[in-house]
This record gives C-alpha cells, sequence and structure tokens, in this order.
C-alpha cells in the first residue's frame, strides 16, 4: 500500500462516523434538514418531511437538533397514511409487476406486499402494467390512516367467462330451492312447544282449582264449619293464585305457539302458490293471547 493510500485509510477512519451525511459541513446539513423539515410537515408533506428528520436524526447531528428530529420522526410515523395495493394481471390471477405512480411521481417500480407511504389528502394514482391500459383511481386519504386496502385489475372480459361446456354437454342452469319456507323440523319444534304448553296449563289449572274448592270448603267463606269461614292463611291462598297463574300464562304461550304452528304450515302447503298470502296475527290478551291465520287469493 502506497503512503498515501495508508493516509486516506487512516483519515476514513478517523472521520468515519462523522461523514454519514454525505455533506461538506454536516452541521449545516443538520440546521438544514432541521428547518426543512417544519416547513415541510405544515404543508402536509408528510413523506418529505421524513426524508429530512431521517438527516437531522443522525449521530453526527448536534445533539438538541438530533433529539427533535428523533421525536418529530416518531410522531410523524404514527401520521404518515399507507396503502397496501393488490393487483391482478390480464388473466386475473395476483401480480406484482406493477409500477404505481402518485400524481405524476412514481413511487413504486413494482409490488412487494409491503404497504406504500402517501401524504393525507387528494390524490391520481396511477397503475402500469405491461401490455395493459394504465389504470387510475383517485382518492382522499386521511391522515394516520394506515393500511388502506386498494384493488386493480387488468384482467380482461375474457378472462372472467367461465369455459364452455365439453363435449357439448349444456350446463344445468342453478335452480331456485324448491324447499319449503320453513323447514319442517321447525314447525315440528313449535307444534310440540304449544303441546306442552297446554299440558302444563292443564295440570296446573286442574290442581289450582282443585286447591281452591278444597280451601273454601274448609276455611272458606262456604267452610262447613262456620268457625272456620275465612280463616284460610295468606300462604295457603297465594299457593293456589300462584298455579291458577302459571295456568293462564301457559294457555296464553299455548295458543300463541299453536297459531305460530299453524300459520307455518299453511304457508309451507301454500308456498307453490304465488297467488297465495299467508297472514298470521297475534295478540295479547288478558290471561293469554289470542292468534288468527288468514289466507288471501
Amino acid at each position: 500500500m502506497t503512503r498515501r493510500g495508508a493516509f486516506l485509510l487512516t483519515l476514513a477512519i478517523l472521520l468515519g462516523p462523522h461523514a454519514a451525511l454525505g455533506q461538506p459541513d454536516d452541521k449545516q446539513a443538520c440546521t438544514d434538514a432541521y428547518v426543512a423539515n417544519q416547513k415541510l410537515r405544515k404543508d402536509g408533506k408528510l413523506t418529505l418531511a421524513r426524508e429530512q428528520l431521517l438527516l437531522c436524526a443522525q449521530e453526527a447531528c448536534p445533539g438538541p437538533i438530533k433529539a427533535d428530529c428523533v421525536k418529530w420522526l416518531g410522531d410523524l410515523e404514527q401520521n404518515i397514511p399507507t396503502v397496501v395495493i393488490d393487483a391482478k394481471d390480464r388473466e386475473g390471477r395476483d401480480t406484482t409487476a406493477v409500477r404505481v405512480l402518485v400524481d405524476g411521481q412514481k413511487v413504486a417500480e413494482k409490488l412487494d406486499g409491503r404497504p406504500l407511504a402517501i401524504d393525507p389528502g387528494e390524490h391520481t394514482l396511477r397503475f402500469e402494467y405491461d401490455g395493459a391500459d394504465p389504470i387510475e383511481q383517485r382518492i382522499v386519504v386521511q391522515q394516520g390512516a394506515k393500511n388502506r386496502s386498494m384493488s386493480v385489475s387488468f384482467a380482461t372480459a375474457s378472462a372472467t367467462v367461465p369455459e364452455p361446456a365439453k363435449n357439448g354437454d349444456t350446463p344445468t342452469p342453478a335452480t331456485p330451492d324448491d324447499g319449503p319456507p320453513v323447514h319442517w323440523a321447525v314447525v315440528a319444534v313449535i307444534g310440540v312447544l304449544s303441546l306442552g304448553a297446554f299440558a302444563t296449563f292443564a295440570g296446573f289449572g286442574v290442581t289450582g282449582k282443585q286447591d281452591a274448592d278444597e280451601l273454601d270448603r274448609t276455611c272458606g267463606e262456604n267452610a262447613e264449619d262456620p268457625n272456620l269461614r275465612r280463616t284460610c292463611t295468606d300462604e295457603q291462598i297465594e299457593d293456589v293464585r300462584t298455579k291458577l297463574i302459571v295456568a293462564d300464562v301457559m294457555l296464553g304461550v299455548g295458543v300463541a305457539t299453536a297459531a305460530v304452528a299453524i300459520g307455518l304450515l299453511i304457508w309451507n302447503v301454500a308456498a307453490d302458490s304465488s297467488s297465495t298470502a299467508v297472514e298470521v296475527h297475534l295478540a295479547p290478551t288478558v290471561g293469554g293471547a289470542y292468534g288468527g291465520v288468514g289466507l288471501r287469493f
């Protein structure tokens, strides 16, 4: 190695940590970047502001300038919007061979699946794919919006047409479901619920009526022993009243579910006739419910 080469190598080692900015005056470059980023951020040019912050956040910059730039850079990264682009080729398959331009400036030579940073505001995005007409989309980007999904397709109309049937077979057209509007199992379940409600009504109604008659005979107004009339306890009366209330409620439930089951049954049977309409009416009443089913032809 020559003496001049050794001198240059030593100089590079000594100045290496301070030559990262590639400017004759590192401090001046830091100051310029420090000032420029503030104006760029104010103008909404966040991507350019980030480039300046990366300069003034380097080790070679003075401490106060570096500290501010590092902090601003962290805040700026949260505010820069990004878009994720999904592109399809002429055959409708995924492709990365798409150039992306924002307002006429190329920002990506090809896609790589990663988000692209873009300034907030209104922009025209142009997508170019070899062998196809370019596609332009105009969007408004919100500050801080991350990973906004965009789709672009260069597929031709023929790429989406189904292949013809082979061997002269005619494709079977799709047919609508010919089943009932409501599955029969649902109708059966509602019918069983109705029968259960009626059975409960009968059980509580019969026992409640028997207990009421027994109280009337032993301690009620018509007690056989005059001395025991109107001596029934509140507990005895409340027990009978509860049974009768349960019976009334279950009667209402039974009537309502029966009306629904009958309505669904008729609806299924009449489903083949488009001119037939089925109307089911349900309304609460004192101690139960009212139900009705009507057919309109």
